[in-house]
């Protein structure tokens, strides 16, 4: 299932990927830097990275959208 993320500073859709790698983590990075730079815990770690973005999971047609706030689980 894809994972779609959006910033809850913009409340943009910023990415949406088979799965979230380190790659995807830097891209995320980035675009907080930008979007709030005046933040300082940018830096200190996925779990308080991925606190500035929704992460929900994409179902195709057969059920609903899930949704997790917490987007942890993604980070591998």
């Amino acid at each position: 299932m894809p994972i779609l993320v959006s910033c809850w500073h913009c409340k943009r859709a910023v990415l949406m990927v088979p799965r979230m790698a380190e790659r995807e983590l830097a891209w995320l990075c980035d675009h907080l830097a930008a979007c709030d730079p005046d933040d300082p815990s940018i830096g200190l770690g996925v779990g308080n990275l991925l606190r500035h973005f929704r992460v929900v999971e994409v179902e195709g047609e057969r059920g609903t959208d899930r949704a997790a706030r917490n987007g942890e689980r993604y980070a591998r």
